[in-house]
């Protein structure tokens, strides 16, 4: 009996000297350099950096605060992490695997950017972009990438359940999200090479939306989850990720404005726009559908020497979004414009509503190519949009009231066809087809009423 009792006193006293070393291990491996030596071997990849590192339990580890910094050659992303609990596996280390089987955090600030070519670095864009510290400005693609195999091995990071309380900034390229919201999922990245997110979903209770500096949204509320499978980064750069991404959103936000739809050179100017915005997508294995509805009251867009203002209600319906096929169905998309008029032109405010019955987005070309209906209280809204030094005549299309326009819409970069369009209003018709391309434009019209035709071109005429 005492035998017994002696054997175990010595197999208690071993268990808890050796858990003694390994804390006391632990602990000299996070204060002093050696930790941090032997993750961050390929700082170009992979940094980790942590303040107020302590552990009293073999494997469980607290920190004030960890930053991960990771980059390949398509993007560079940095996580800041604050108050983090943390609980990983100590045999996997020796395998260059940083293996969390449990992550706490009081607060979340994400940052990432995607690497460019030179000629895509603009000024404009570079000033909207996130600065990541000890990655180089602006973020550049790498000419000459080292070959595969070079250098020790990437160490994986691999989170099984990451919970964090609070979110206080997402900043992705261009747009940033400041505000409260907290996530939960799982996490495994070989830097360079491999990749896996979730599942995983973010709980939005509040925040701001910008692109740069012009504000998009305010009180932002809802959810948003993804799940991307193992994937390899080098065959699956940037937006191709969206080929494989499951997920979704359910969004609500107050439409700051439209600032933020003004493009960084030519083109309108627009300003104003208040309202609401509604956003829920749903997408598996890189199909699905989105609706985006919103309103912008009393926006102002500049247009040349014109300014228009009026209110706009946008329900861009998208019934099957493809990402794998690289193209998009937005029929049943409809655009309503309420009381709008043109700056020193006279008479009452106009409206207008128009819908695509037909619509097809193409991602590689940028192009769209759809059928268009609409009607319109009067035709102020045409007349306005045509150049200056048309034929006199065609002022007293003023006097028509509601009409049905209809004719398809086929655009892409720096090109516009408008065919087969028709406006009609009781014995008036106008019918014709417009083309522009750089430094070319182009418009063949005939104008009825009664029996009675005329011909004139756009822009020109007699």
């Amino acid at each position: 009996m005492r035998r017994g009792l002696r054997a175990a006193g010595w197999v208690l006293a071993g268990l808890f000297a050796f858990a003694l070393l390994a804390v006391l291990a632990t602990n000299v491996l996070l204060r002093t350099s050696l930790l941090r030596r032997l993750v961050n071997a390929k700082p170009d990849a992979l940094t980790v950096e942590y303040r107020g590192a302590t552990s009293w339990i073999p494997g469980h580890l607290s920190f004030e605060s960890i930053t991960l910094r990771s980059r390949d050659r398509n993007v560079e992303f940095e996580a800041a992490l604050s108050d983090v609990e943390l609980r990983v596996s100590l045999a996997d280390l020796v395998r260059r695997r940083f293996h969390t089987t449990r992550l706490r955090a009081g607060t979340l600030r994400f940052r990432l950017r995607e690497r460019l070519t030179r000629q895509e670095a603009t000024a404009a864009r570079l000033a909207r972009y996130p600065r990541i510290a000890g990655f180089a400005d602006p973020p550049l693609v790498s000419a000459s990438p080292a070959p595969p195999g070079t250098g020790p091995a990437p160490w994986r990071v691999v989170i099984d359940d990451l919970a964090i309380a609070r979110v206080e900034e997402i900043w992705i390229d261009s747009w940033k999200w400041n505000g409260n919201g907290r996530v939960a999922g799982s996490f495994e990245l070989l830097p360079g090479r491999e990749a896996r997110v979730g599942p995983a979903r973010l709980e939005v209770a509040s925040g701001a939306l910008l692109r740069g500096d012009a504000q998009v949204a305010a009180r932002t509320r809802g959810a948003v989850w993804c799940e991307l499978p193992r994937f390899d980064s080098r065959t699956h750069p940037g937006n191709e990720v969206w080929k494989i991404l499951s997920g979704g959103s359910d969004l609500r936000a107050d439409l700051a404005g439209l600032e933020f739809l003004s493009p960084d050179s030519g083109g309108p100017v627009l300003s104003g726009g208040g309202g609401s915005l509604l956003a829920r997508v749903g997408l598996k294995n890189g199909a699905g559908d989105v609706r985006v509805s919103a309103t912008a009251r009393d926006a102002t867009v500049h247009a040349g020497k014109r300014t228009f203002r009026g209110t706009a209600k946008l329900d861009l319906l998208v019934p099957m979004v493809d990402f794998p096929r690289g193209n998009a169905s937005l029929a049943g998309t409809k655009v309503v414009l309420s009381g709008v008029a043109v700056e020193g032109a006279p008479g009452r405010p106009w409206s207008a509503t128009f819908s695509a019955p037909k619509a097809r987005l193409r991602f590689a070309e940028g192009s769209l190519d759809a059928g268009l209906v609409g009607s319109l209280l009067d035709a102020r809204p045409v007349v306005a949009l045509m150049p200056a030094g048309l034929p006199r005549w065609i002022a007293k299309v003023l006097d028509l009231e509601n009409l049905e326009v209809a004719g398809h819409v086929a655009a892409g970069p720096s090109r516009l066809a408008l065919t087969s369009l028709q406006l009609v209003a009781g014995d008036f018709s106008l019918a014709g087809d417009y083309r522009s391309s750089p430094g070319k434009a182009l418009g063949k019209f005939r104008a009825t009423k009664g029996g009675y035709s005329i011909d004139f071109t756009v822009p020109g005429g007699s």
